[in-house]
């Protein structure tokens, strides 16, 4: 059995996952990490490896929410929203619940 994303995905279907994904609603939650630090210790510190770790943990969480989030409402958005990626068949089912585990893990 061949991967879903064994071959080269066309810039029309990393559209539809960077949408699957809300790329966008990411800076909201990294901005909520930098504030925090900042407060918590007077200054934001790109020096320190652990908030390089925390974002990039925040973004595979928050990112794996929306995509599991759109899996979950799947067949409302069918229904409200069939333009969204997955009701309209630009990302598969099968497709978005990898990622959303990858992105997860």
């Amino acid at each position: 059995m061949t991967s879903p994303l064994a071959s080269q995905p066309s810039p029309k279907v990393w559209l539809a996952i960077f949408q699957l994904c809300r790329i966008p609603a990411l800076f909201s939650a990294w901005g909520d990490i930098l504030l925090g630090q900042g407060l918590a210790h007077g200054a934001v510190d790109f020096s320190q490896p652990r908030l390089w770790w925390l974002i990039l943990a925040t973004t595979g969480l928050y990112l794996s929410g929306m995509v599991f989030n759109d899996i979950a409402d799947r067949r409302t958005d069918l229904r409200e929203r069939p333009g969204r990626p997955i009701p309209s068949g630009r990302v598969s089912l099968r497709v978005a619940i990898l990622l959303s585990l990858s992105l997860l893990s």
